[in-house]
């Protein structure tokens, strides 16, 4: 990442993407949030402007909070900018970027009833709530613990 080349040919794909007006979003899966900024910005030369496509961008480690609720180090380093203006984070270089991440329920221990099985379907928006994007959803449940269930 952040090779001119890979800078180069994002800013024709754009140019060439802009002419369609129908592209809304650009995924960029393998670039680190910090790492963006050149890529964000050949994006936007080659045409794909702010205000009418955003770019998704993966977030490391795909979770923003703890088990108790607090921000990840992670996250709040990669929101973090400098009070004297020396680190400008990539969401006040450009306005429309997303945070995307794939979702899938967690359980502490395996699940004894079916209805623990819900329950954690149904708190998987929680682990969500700070993101614009779920990339994908697994629901794959242990075959075992289904197999126990059913008995």
């Amino acid at each position: 990442p952040g090779s001119k080349k890979h800078e180069a040919w994002l800013e024709s794909l754009a140019a060439a993407a802009a002419k369609l007006k129908c592209v809304k979003a650009v995924a960029l899966p393998q670039v680190q949030p910090s790492e963006a900024k050149p890529f964000v910005a050949a994006l936007r030369r080659g045409g794909l402007k702010q205000e009418h496509c955003a770019c998704l961008l993966h977030l490391p480690g795909g979770r923003t909070t703890d088990d108790d609720g607090e921000w990840l180090d992670s996250y709040t380093e990669m929101r973090a900018s400098s009070a004297l203006g020396e680190v400008e984070p990539i969401w006040l270089s450009d306005g429309h970027l997303m945070l995307e991440a794939p979702a899938a329920p967690e359980f502490k221990e395996r699940p004894e009833r079916l209805h623990m099985l819900l329950d954690g379907a149904s708190e998987l928006g929680e682990s969500c709530g700070h993101l614009s994007l779920v990339s994908s959803w697994n629901l794959r449940i242990d075959p075992a613990w289904l197999t126990a269930l059913s008995k």
